[in-house]
């Protein structure tokens, strides 16, 4: 329970994870299926030997990921599967905890499941599914191992950024190679990935290292080739929910150059000044790009999928013309169409009603408070740490215009906020400690002497 990563950990884990996430990634370049299962298999040998909390570390890692770790055609990504799996081995090694709320969702999660088979004649959604095994797992973990967890907050951070970064790496590779899409004429996609979902990632990453930056626990010129680096995905996705969610990170960012010291602000400039270079000597790219993403923004209220307002208007006319359809979500043959396709919500409440209903929203708002509750209390703290509702802020701004097919990632990035909310009196307790052991020191050879 007391396991800590050091450097060296924290290097090999990411080591032990870069191969299956590499050949799951040369399943998508060459189509062998053989290298899919391979790095699948991986993946659970590796989570399943690691301890309870290394393994809720190292998760942070694949979720940036999880659509390019769904075959195709398959019904779910292997993190649900990794995920499950680490929910039975609690549950098999009898760790697993419940409070009062926690044992009511799942009788609520058993009740729906039947419900929307009896109405709709079909299972009940996979992702909604996971959702309550996800808040489950993670209550438990909690409750189980108490300020543990939180006291790893800027570890967790650390794998998220490195699983960020290697979907920027395999989107450009699969763009510019295997999509043979010219980035000066289109937009940058992942692996099976929404633009608009990678951009948000890139942005949360993105905020991680201004967290990271803050702490001092990231050599500062590292953390500002991270940025830009992920600050460049966000305006090659061309997403204007990317952008909406990238921008607390300019604000955050001018805050704290204003706190840290002088050799942090020094690294800074210096970047800056490599990026205004480099944008001086790349006019006609930069100049390309920032002209598609405007056409974007200008065209946020037309027709068809490119727009937005009318799509939302179309779901509130759907859910304002029945009261069953916004309780328990709308029949599939009548949803908004264009053509011959389905249009989705591009909104994550919007979306969240379509997926399983106005009364499932109800409930998954219950299960963040109850979530929210449990951290705040096993952690013991006495304040609150608020740049920590960093990623929290930015993914609910990028999923304004997403919808909530990705809500499980959600559910992580709120967990990330109030573990890093809760860091902060943690790292001051353990501080003031070593300076009382300090002062105690001196006096003691004062005395001595």
């Amino acid at each position: 329970m007391g396991e800590i990563l050091t450097g060296q950990r924290h290097f090999i884990n990411t080591a032990f994870l870069a191969v299956p996430l590499l050949l799951v990634f040369l399943y998508w370049y060459t189509g062998i299926a053989a290298l899919y299962f391979a790095g699948a298999a991986l993946l659970v040998i590796i989570f399943l030997s690691k301890s309870d909390i290394i393994a809720f570390c190292m998760l942070f890692a694949l979720l940036p990921l999880e659509n390019m770790l769904r075959m195709e055609g398959a019904p779910f990504s292997i993190v649900s599967v990794v995920i499950v799996l680490l929910f039975l081995k609690l549950f098999i090694q009898r760790k697993f905890k419940l409070d009062l709320v926690m044992f009511m969702m799942i009788v609520f999660m058993v009740f729906f499941l039947g419900l929307h088979t009896l109405v709709y004649s079909r299972l009940f959604d996979l992702d909604n599914l996971r959702f309550f095994v996800n808040i489950v797992y993670i209550s438990s973990l909690f409750l189980v191992y108490k300020r543990t967890l939180t006291l790893k907050a800027l570890i967790i951070t650390k794998y998220f950024i490195f699983g960020t970064a290697l979907l920027l790496l395999f989107s450009l590779i699969y763009t510019i190679f295997t999509l043979q899409i010219d980035l000066l004429a289109s937009r940058l996609y992942g692996l099976r990935e929404d633009p608009n979902y990678i951009a948000v990632m890139f942005s949360i990453a993105t905020g991680l290292c201004l967290i990271n930056l803050h702490q001092k626990r990231m050599n500062p010129i590292l953390c500002n080739i991270l940025m830009l680096f992920f600050m460049a995905g966000v305006l090659l996705t061309q997403s204007r929910g990317g952008l909406l969610a990238f921008t607390p990170n300019f604000f955050c960012y001018a805050y704290l150059m204003l706190k840290v010291d002088k050799r942090q602000v020094v690294v800074s400039a210096v970047v800056t000044l490599f990026l205004v270079y480099v944008t001086n000597q790349n006019r006609v790219f930069v100049d390309s790009v920032f002209e598609n993403l405007t056409g974007r923004i200008d065209n946020a209220d037309s027709d068809g999928g490119s727009g937005r307002l009318d799509i939302w208007m179309a779901y509130l006319h759907l859910y304002s013309q029945d009261i069953g359809q916004l309780l328990l979500g709308p029949h599939e043959n009548v949803y908004p169409k264009q053509g011959s396709g389905v249009i989705v919500a591009h909104n994550l409440v919007l979306g969240a009603i379509a997926q399983s209903g106005g009364i499932n929203l109800i409930f998954i708002g219950i299960a963040f408070v109850n979530l929210a509750k449990i951290i705040k209390d096993v952690s013991g703290v006495y304040g609150i740490y608020m740049i920590g509702l960093l990623p929290i802020v930015i993914m609910g701004a990028g999923y304004f215009f997403l919808d909530a097919v990705f809500i499980n990632v959600f559910i992580y990035a709120f967990v990330l906020s109030l573990m890093i909310i809760y860091l902060r009196p943690e790292l001051q307790m353990k501080r003031d400690s070593r300076e009382e052991v300090l002062r105690f020191d001196k006096s003691t050879l004062i005395g001595e002497q």
